[in-house]
């Protein structure tokens, strides 16, 4: 439960947080890596099954190497649950991934479920990312 006392502000700084999930998917689908500097903050550390990155150039080029090979990618965000204590956020998300390859390796086509959890932090540029999980939940 937030600890603000205008529920207006509450219900922008929701939408902020939820946009940044779905932001996450936007850039890695139109391949606009870099983008992703708008979503984590410098520092931010990013946990996947391949291990720790830490620095949002760190977490720019781990995201265009997972993503750049294939043709086409989807994410489908869905669940968001924010936990809103002032400047501070607890987040969650589920995650359909859906990777289209390229003609040469048609056999690498893939769908994803995933589970995303995240601390954001309101800073002097809006709402980042500070901390973000990602969990494969199933494959298909």
């Amino acid at each position: 439960m937030a600890t603000t006392t205008d529920p207006i502000k509450e219900l922008l700084d929701k939408n902020d947080i939820a946009n940044l999930v779905a932001d996450i998917g936007r850039f890695i689908d139109s391949k606009q890596f870099d983008d992703l500097s708008h979503v984590y903050s410098v520092d931010a550390r990013l946990k996947t099954p391949d291990g720790v990155t830490t620095g949002v150039d760190a977490i720019i080029q781990t995201a265009q190497r997972n993503h750049e090979m294939f043709e086409r990618t989807q994410h489908l965000v869905a669940g968001v649950s924010i936990d809103l204590q002032v400047d501070e956020a607890v987040v969650d998300a589920n995650i359909v991934a859906i990777f289209v390859p390229a003609a040469a390796v048609p056999q690498d086509n893939r769908i994803i479920g995933i589970h995303y959890a995240f601390d954001a932090l309101r800073t002097a540029d809006g709402w980042r990312f500070t901390r973000m999980s990602i969990t494969p939940v199933w494959t298909r």
